[in-house]
């Protein structure tokens, strides 16, 4: 099987790091095996 890496990199905002957070979950709820990343920066 391959191996299938997500990187989420959400807009600056606390709103939109949320709304990635749960995309991520929703999408990889359904894979077995995965591994995901998320980056977050502090707005300037």
């Amino acid at each position: 099987m391959k191996k299938v890496e997500l990187v989420f990199v959400p807009s600056p905002g606390v709103g939109h790091l949320a709304a990635t957070v749960e995309m991520a979950k929703l999408i990889l709820i359904e894979m077995i095996d995965y591994q995901s990343q998320f980056y977050h920066e502090a707005p300037i």
